[in-house]
């Protein structure tokens, strides 16, 4: 079973039949990744090198970037062409425990992204940036880190309206879920999972 399907059934309580038909989506899902996805990555990190070596320009992130954007729609929408036919077949209770799940994990994000006290949102936006950066760029030396730190605070504070925009899409999702229009419920997830940062 993947890490996703763990986490998945942690945070529900699914049935065996559930779970059986997520880990046979999550396989098909990794099965296409592999076959179509990789060699199209392979393609934008060549591409990426090739940029850095010629000099970076800022119409060529940008085009680096939208090449990124491309793939993880992609996958968006195959997860959510995957997800919807399991999420329909949730029963009243499970729908129950999943808005319980949600609300919980709501609140805990207002606590970390939208404290009203300044500093702790400046500090806390400083170290996710850090980290993401970090993960495509390897660490980062001191110098690095405090420019990254002025663009960081430069930032549009946009974290409540991310959470409540994010809450609305889940709000959504379990209306149609209840409501049992499949081919709602998958459009709605491929508009939602399709996007960055939401």
């Amino acid at each position: 079973r993947s890490l996703l399907s763990e986490y998945l059934s942690s945070q529900l309580e699914l049935t065996s039949e559930q779970r059986f038909a997520l880990d046979e989506t999550l396989s098909q899902i990794h099965e296409w990744h592999a076959r179509e996805e990789l060699p199209r990555y392979a393609e934008v990190i060549s591409a990426a090198e090739a940029v850095v070596a010629a000099g970076l320009t800022e119409s060529a992130v940008q085009d680096l970037l939208y090449a990124v954007e491309l793939r993880l729609r992609a996958v968006g929408v195959v997860f959510a062409n995957g997800l919807a036919p399991i999420l329909a077949t949730l029963t009243p209770a499970q729908l129950v425990e999943l808005e319980l799940v949600l609300h919980e994990q709501h609140n805990e994000d207002l606590q970390e992204y939208a404290t009203p006290i300044e500093q702790e949102r400046l500090a806390a936006r400083r170290k996710r940036v850090l980290k993401f950066t970090e993960e495509w760029t390897g660490p980062l030396d001191e110098r690095q880190k405090a420019s990254l730190d002025r663009a960081a605070d430069a930032f549009p504070d946009g974290a409540s309206l991310w959470l409540a925009y994010r809450r609305e899409q889940q709000a959504r999702t379990l209306k149609l879920v209840k409501e049992g229009d499949i081919d709602a419920l998958r459009e709605h997830l491929r508009h939602w999972f399709s996007q960055i940062g939401r």
